[in-house]
């Protein structure tokens, strides 16, 4: 059928979550004639273009007469080769897609692991709710693992908890590591395909891992609205309460009808709530947007105005400790900020507010 409107809006989400690799396969290619084949190739490349993944390899198969199907598996080994292997070190945050009781072992939920490592008898903490337990046999692709990792399909059996209090688009994380918010400031980028402009405040659907939340979109700099294919920074008025941390990915869906018209990127899981008229913020949030350390540091400083400890920086710039560590030891060598010691951990600030 060549490229459906399903399939144009799979590609526009491909490409708000940043995606930078992937395969076309055209499905039941022994349908029709190598004419029209071609046609149908054609209209694949011409929608990749301009997209994350424009040249991927495009795969002609059938899965009746098994036409391409070798070549399909050779094209995903050859994307899988060149993918970055995701961060397995650190807390771990998993968002749950999928939760069932197995009649003998209890509660199961499912979802892809994004971040660090999860392993049998770890303590855990389900989000939004804040309920703490422990994980017990851990599986990848229904096997038994001493440990899974960043990127990998997992099931957990969680003990001790019911079926029902747990939900679809909740997170499973290491505790402590997230914390709840119901604000978000992002880069939003609104698709050229929006069937409309977005106005100041529109109610729309955010949806962020596996969950759906309803919300308020608020235009800062003063916009009153914003037309398809702009860009803006935007703050998210959430309606209820979920995790999220700096640089995720997010994609917007308009209230009703349900189709996808905007996503980006998260620049601050925590904010203040801003004047839509504050020019200031833009500032800030271009910082944020460049992602250097130093400068995030500088910032978060700059805006709590407090002596901050290290484990503040982290839950404020939510920038790896690796990253972390080695930007606040630069900036303390520079002069650019100071480190106070104490009885306790040490605290941390820019000595003009030292000095004020």
């Amino acid at each position: 059928d060549g490229v459906m409107p399903q399939t144009t809006e799979h590609l526009a989400i491909v490409d708000l979550l940043g995606v930078e690799e992937g395969v076309v396969a055209v499905t039941k290619a022994d349908l029709v004639d190598e004419d029209m084949l071609e046609l149908v190739r054609e209209d694949v490349v011409d929608a990749l273009q301009g997209t994350t993944i424009e040249g991927a390899e495009v795969v002609l198969t059938s899965s009746r007469t098994g036409q391409g199907m070798e070549e399909l598996r050779e094209a995903i080994s050859r994307v899988a080769e060149r993918m970055r292997l995701k961060d397995a070190e650190g807390p771990f945050r998993l968002p749950i897609d999928r939760v069932f009781t197995l009649k003998g072992i209890g509660t199961v939920i499912t979802g892809t692991l994004w971040e660090g490592g999860i392993a049998d008898e770890d303590e855990a903490v389900i989000q939004p709710s804040g309920r703490k337990l422990r994980v017990r046999n851990v599986q990848v692709h229904g096997s038994d693992v001493e440990r899974a990792t960043a990127g990998q399909r997992v099931a957990l059996n969680l003990p001790g908890i019911s079926k029902d209090e747990i939900a679809r688009g909740d997170v499973i994380a290491t505790p402590g590591h997230l914390h709840l918010t119901m604000m978000i400031d992002g880069h939003l980028h609104l698709l050229p395909s929006a069937p409309r402009r977005l106005r100041n405040r529109t109610r729309i659907r955010f949806h962020h891992g596996t969950s759906e939340v309803m919300a308020r979109v608020i235009l800062l700099g003063g916009r009153e609205e914003l037309l398809p294919g702009e860009n803006a920074y935007v703050q998210f008025r959430l309606e209820k309460p979920l995790v999220a941390m700096y640089s995720d990915r997010y994609i917007i869906r308009s209230y009703s009808p349900v189709t996808t018209i905007g996503g980006g990127s998260i620049l601050d899981s925590h904010p203040r709530k801003h004047k839509q008229h504050d020019l200031s913020i833009l500032e800030s949030l271009s910082v944020r947007e460049r992602g250097d350390p130093s400068e995030l540091l500088l910032l978060v400083i700059e805006e709590r105005r407090l002596p901050l400890s290290y484990r503040e920086l982290m839950i404020w710039t939510e920038v790896k400790e690796e990253h972390l560590r080695s930007a606040l030891s630069s900036l303390i060598s520079e002069g650019k900020v100071v480190e106070i010691a104490g009885n306790g951990p040490s605290l941390y600030i820019t000595p003009d507010i030292l000095d004020a």
